[in-house]
């Protein structure tokens, strides 16, 4: 009961890495409150579709589910949202098979009791989702146009955070596999590494939310300055040209004082 619910919770952060990426790469249709709400669907359908157990009809759910959402929940094209989704699928199945084979080989467990034992695969889905998570934000990152800026380069550092927790995960398994630990430990460790994940997933959105915001308020400076110099100017051609009519004035002035002298010679 407790490794299905873990297992439930890891599809819905699969499902919140997705709406991850979608917001950050579409414009949003509907309301932010309604965000959640197609996250829990979306993350309820992939984990009761998993438990068919046949990776091809999951990886085309998960193809299916994506682009439902985003048609629905963002302003995308069907090109774009059908490249999007195969972007989504393909670092899905990388992830995957960049955890599970390794480890496999590390750990001294075949494919087949990995997946008999519901700990080991509980943290190799974990893993395998953080490992995806970093490899949307890359994605991410460096197709934006800012990313030459200095901010994109700083933010390079932020992937010490995932390493770090990549490497507490692996810890954490190999001393609950060849050491005797208890079952209420085992699950304990199973909670922490999802809220590593979600921890790693909150720093890396607030992260670039504060990026997006910066940059906007720095564009409302710059359009500020730009009008302010715009008024300047306009300030100043009102004041050439009043004293343009001033001058003009005077000068209108001296001729018919001069015409006058000279028709009184």
């Amino acid at each position: 009961m407790i490794s299905n619910i873990c297992y439930a919770i890891v599809f819905l952060i699969e499902s919140l890495i997705s709406f991850y990426y979608f917001d950050f790469k579409f414009k949003r249709r509907i309301s932010i409150k309604f965000i959640p709400i197609s996250i829990l669907l979306s993350g309820l359908v992939l984990y009761i579709i998993n438990l068919i157990e046949i990776p091809l009809i999951n990886a085309v759910c998960f193809y299916v589910c994506n682009f439902i959402i985003l048609r629905i929940c963002y302003n995308s094209s069907i090109k774009s949202g059908i490249f999007a989704n195969f972007v989504l699928l393909f670092l899905m199945i990388i992830t995957e098979l960049i955890v599970i084979l390794p480890f496999s080989v590390v750990s001294r467990f075949s494919l087949f009791e990995s997946r008999s034992d519901a700990f080991i695969l509980i943290i190799q889905a974990i893993m395998s989702k953080l490992l995806y998570f970093i490899f949307i934000w890359g994605v991410l990152k460096f197709s934006e146009k800012e990313s030459k800026s200095t901010d994109s380069k700083f933010s390079i550092l932020l992937c010490f955070l995932p390493i770090a927790s990549i490497i507490l995960m692996c810890t954490n398994v190999y001393l609950c596999t060849f050491y005797s630990v208890n079952n209420n430990f085992k699950i304990a460790i199973i909670i922490g590494n999802i809220l590593i994940l979600l921890s790693n997933i909150i720093v890396f959105y607030l992260h670039e939310t504060t990026i997006k915001i910066n940059r906007k308020y720095t564009q409302i400076l710059l359009d500020y300055q730009q009008e302010k110099n715009t008024i300047d100017y306009y300030d100043l051609l009102r004041e050439q040209n009043e004293n343009s009519k001033i001058l003009i004035h005077d000068i209108t002035k001296h001729l018919k004082i001069i015409q006058q002298l000279s028709e009184n010679k």
